[in-house]
């Protein structure tokens, strides 16, 4: 996952990182995204991540890539592939079942 910022009051451009090492966890709520000592944007320092995803947020992602075309339905077809397309099914299996 990449992290893209541009600063509100002192424009230095844009810059940003990636998160290489989610740990991926459902919660009552939806999907809990981690990673842990990450590089800052400029400085040297390092931080904890945390992304939540609620349930609704996350069917508004699979509806898009759902209504994808073109190029980027070819790009998420292509990484969707055998395993990462089971686990997709598995996931959407959970949140729909009672």
């Amino acid at each position: 996952m990449k992290i893209d910022r541009r600063g509100a009051r002192a424009d230095n451009g844009p810059s940003g990182i990636e998160l290489n090492n989610l740990q991926v966890s459902i919660a009552y709520d939806g999907i809990v995204l981690k990673d842990f000592d990450v590089g800052d944007f400029v400085t040297k320092s390092h931080y904890n991540y945390t992304i939540a995803i609620s349930l609704e947020e996350f069917g508004t992602i699979l509806q898009s890539v759902a209504s994808s075309e073109g190029e980027a339905r070819k790009r998420f077809g292509e990484y969707l592939g055998s395993t990462r397309l089971k686990d997709l099914l598995r996931v959407i299996q959970m949140a729909i079942e009672p």
